[in-house]
């Protein structure tokens, strides 16, 4: 009784796939590509966490949205991707109201999501190259956490507009899936269309195109040493407020530690006479300070300043040209599932059924394929190997 309450789209399309319908052999592909996508995107997104957990190598923020990006693409292959498999079996909805719902939201916050963070990787990449000195203030481990948690709490909002009662979740049957009926709310059409695809791409394309011109400009006037120089400014020297932060961390937990040492020896010793004591104290100090300027050290070199100057490594300019990859085929996956969209909305007859099925196929083809973008960098394939290794070994 349930299934009576599920709204059906597309009538205009009726006619055209019920001629599909006597096909049960389009019915087996069909039913085995969406399976394939599904399970690729699970396998492979999970596979990217065990890497990322492996390597402590990738524990910086620049790569948390992209473990963002793996959850949403997890969630979008559960709840988005795998229910469609049997209405493209049965060529009708069987599943319920609740799960028919369930559908278009995590569609649609899949959708979202994917747009927002490579948009949030974009502007990161963006300031890593323009302005480094005032990257590595910005984008700390917190701050960066927090920005993801907000891109997830406006997505999620967006998504349930149609709970809401912005929009109505229908039954598309030339889609095989549960997705918007917009020709009953054109305007939540535009907002989406604005909001998760028009200005993102607009912004992202203007961010990518600065970035990668910047990039070849600067590798042409590269030295006989190769080294490119991203940043020459009096800020480059200057200590931000992050690494006045870090540095005072370090001093309290050194000073922690020396409090701790020097605690120990004296219960140990309490019997020793004053010039012993006072030569352990100046052997703990200088151990704590040892410990502080070695630290000191390798934050220096990992932040990349070089005599007051910060160079483009090579494992950055690949991370540049990966992402800007990725985002690329992001936007081609999804663009032929909008033209079509705006087609059905405003002249249903010039779309056909097997035209709008294709465009939600190849949409779905967005939550697996990030994984198999990201082994194209050489640094996240060294990173991949050695997880796998240390998982074996384990």
């Amino acid at each position: 009784m349930e299934n009576t309450s599920v709204g059906v789209a597309d009538g205009n399309y009726m006619l055209t796939f019920l001629q599909l319908q006597k096909s049960a052999v389009l019915s087996y592909v069909l039913t085995s590509l969406v399976c394939i996508v599904g399970i690729a995107a699970v396998v492979a997104n999970v596979l990217l966490f065990v890497t990322f957990a492996r390597s402590k190598r990738l524990e910086q923020p620049f790569n948390y949205p992209l473990v963002s990006l793996a959850v949403a693409d997890v969630i979008g292959a559960i709840f988005w991707v795998l229910p469609s498999v049997a209405p493209t079996i049965e060529w009708r909805w069987t599943l319920g109201y609740s799960v028919c719902q369930m559908q278009g939201v995590m569609a649609t916050l899949c959708y979202a999501l994917n747009a927002h963070t490579l948009t949030f990787v974009c502007v990161e990449r963006f300031l890593a190259v323009w302005w480094p000195s005032k990257h590595r203030e910005v984008f700390t481990h917190s701050a960066t956490l927090w920005l993801l948690a907000t891109v997830w709490v406006m997505d999620f909002v967006v998504a349930l507009f149609p709970v809401m009662g912005w929009g109505k979740l229908v039954y598309v049957q030339s889609q095989l899936q549960c997705a918007f009926d917009h020709s009953k709310s054109v305007s939540q059409l535009s907002f989406t269309f604005a909001v998760v695809y028009a200005i993102p791409f607009v912004a992202v394309a203007i961010l990518y195109g600065y970035s990668l011109a910047k990039v070849v400009q600067l590798r042409r006037r590269a030295g006989s040493d190769g080294v490119v120089i991203l940043e020459t400014s009096k800020d480059a020297r200057k200590e931000t407020y992050a690494d006045k932060f870090h540095r005072q961390e370090k001093r309290l937990a050194a000073a922690r530690t020396n409090a701790a040492k020097k605690n120990k020896m004296a219960a140990k010793n309490k019997m020793a006479d004053m010039s012993s004591e006072d030569s352990s104290g100046e052997s703990d100090n200088e151990a704590a300070v040892t410990s502080y300027v070695d630290w000191s050290m390798q934050q220096k070199a990992r932040r990349r300043v070089k005599n007051g100057m910060y160079v483009l490594k090579r494992r950055d300019f690949r991370a540049l040209v990966t992402m800007f990859v990725t985002w690329l085929i992001y936007v081609t996956l999804w663009l032929p599932y909008v033209i079509v969209n705006y087609l059905w909305t405003y002249q249903p007859g010039s779309v056909s059924a097997e035209m709008y099925a294709g465009a939600t196929f190849i949409s779905f083809v967005g939550t697996a394929y990030k994984p198999f973008v990201y082994v194209f960098n050489k640094h996240f394939r060294h990173d991949l190997k050695l997880a796998l290794g240390q998982k074996g070994e384990g």
